[in-house]
């Protein structure tokens, strides 16, 4: 359970009670309660029918259990989810910065090796002066082109069908 109905304490290690629990929720105090409470939280949003329940019973709240003490004061706090939603964005931006800065910088390493890389330019040059060659005639000369035509290279083949403008750019 979220709630330990015997010892007061909230999943596993955090020790507030439903009060405090939802005081930090209002606050958002991601201080007080740690990312993985928080998504426990998040998925113990209680239903409208449960919140009007409770409600419909709040002069009794001293003979609610735990768990009962722990919906209602969640329902006291105005936009449970979507507090909790920012809660566990905060509290996890660092972590998701860091797996991601590792991977801009792994892209961008790459990319520079790749402009770096005097054999893929000296390719390059090649397909564009065979697609120059190859529509001779029939349009201008092109300066460059598009990424995506790069998959035309080992589609466009020889007139006997035995060879592939990516077979032959690699004989060469």
């Amino acid at each position: 359970a979220v709630v330990s109905t015997q010892s007061g304490h909230y999943g596993r290690g955090v020790a507030l009670k439903p009060s405090q629990i939802a005081k930090c929720v209002e606050d958002t105090d991601i201080g007080m309660l740690p990312v993985w409470a928080v998504e426990l939280l998040h998925g113990c949003i209680p239903t409208k029918e449960e919140v009007e329940n409770l409600l419909s019973h709040k002069d009794k709240l001293s003979k609610f259990g735990e768990a009962e003490l722990f919906c209602y004061h969640l329902s006291q706090v105005q936009r449970y989810d979507k507090k909790l939603g920012m809660m566990q964005y905060i509290g996890s931006f660092d972590e998701q910065y860091s797996r991601l800065s590792e991977q801009v910088e792994t892209v961008k390493i790459a990319s520079e090796r790749l402009l770096q890389n005097p054999k893929l330019k000296r390719v390059l040059e090649l397909i564009l002066a065979l697609g120059n060659f190859m529509n001779s005639g029939r349009k201008g000369v092109a300066a460059g082109f598009k990424v995506q035509s790069l998959s035309k290279v080992s589609e466009t083949h020889s007139g006997d069908f035995k060879c592939t403008l990516l077979h032959y750019i690699v004989k060469t």
